[in-house]
This record gives C-alpha cells, structure tokens and sequence, in this order.
C-alpha cells in the first residue's frame, strides 16, 4: 500500500523521506525510537517517567494486579508517540538544516526519494 511522503534534502545534498502521519515504530518503541532519531530529550524523558511511574506502582500496590493499572499510563503514551512521531521527526530535521522538497506517495521511504529524484531529472 502506498503511503504519503515529505522528502527532505539536507544542506550536504543528502535525501531522506518521512512518512506522513502515524509511526508505528514510535508506537511500538517509544523512548527507545526516540534515542535512536536523536530526540534525547523526549526519549530520556519517558525514560526517567517510565520508570519513576512503575516505581510508585510497585512502592504503593498491595498486590502485583495493582501494577496493571499502570497499563493505561504507558498505552497513552504510546499512542501519543505513534501520532506525533513522524512530526517530531520532521522538526528534528528542520533543527538540523534539512529543508523539505515535496511530497510523494511511494510504498516506502527510499522509493519516496526516488521517485522525488527521478522527477527532477
């Protein structure tokens, strides 16, 4: 199925395309897929949150069933990652010097850039 694309071209002449709208790496992964696109303040954020918030749980439950109430918390961060993800991406590399080109409906991101490029020929 073909997805909407922004590609981007940085100042060193180098193309990367973002999907447009839901991640779900950012879902699935959160804090994790924020350190690894360079986002240490979100990523180390939810770290340090996550954990601060298992640690009330367990410090305050009386049995260990108690600690799914904490489920909601980290499901509800999950879906603000997968809905905001991509976006963040993309002001990361605004922050960086990328600058967005076009965009394009393509099956993944490196047919995105492609198609952009072969368009420009």
């Amino acid at each position: 199925m073909k997805k909407k694309y922004r590609v981007f071209k940085s100042a060193r002449g180098e193309y990367e395309a973002v999907k447009i709208g839901w991640s779900w790496p950012a879902f699935l992964f959160t804090w994790v897929w924020a350190l690894i696109n360079g986002m240490w303040r979100i990523g180390l954020g939810v770290l340090v949150a996550s954990v601060g918030v298992s640690m009330l749980f367990f410090a305050f439950s009386s049995s260990a069933l108690d600690t799914v109430s904490a489920s909601p918390v980290g499901f509800s961060i999950a879906v603000i990652f997968g809905i905001n993800g991509n976006e963040w991406r993309e002001n990361k590399m605004f922050g960086t010097g990328y600058r967005s080109r076009k965009i394009v409906t393509a099956k993944s991101a490196d047919e995105a850039v492609a198609t952009y490029l072969r368009g420009q020929q």
